[in-house]
């Protein structure tokens, strides 16, 4: 049995086409050099709380992005 990544438990909860893990989605978000285990893309406030919701219960960290001009 393989293992569930987190791209597979957002896209579980909020739909496929919400998170994203492919190597190039992962590098555009990468911080000081430091990629991300996935990136996300909720598209409205009720799947941003549930993802939030999500990441609390399974203790992941979470860095919210906007534009992205500033964190790199």
């Amino acid at each position: 049995m393989s293992e569930t990544t987190i791209a597979d438990r957002i896209s579980a909860a909020l739909g496929s086409g919400v998170a994203a893990g492919g190597a190039a989605a992962l590098a555009d978000h990468a911080i000081s050099g430091r990629q991300p285990a996935t990136v996300a893309f909720p598209d409205s406030p009720e799947q941003v709380a549930e993802l939030m919701r999500l990441a609390s219960a399974e203790g992941w960290r979470v860095i919210p992005w906007g534009r992205g001009s500033t964190l790199r």
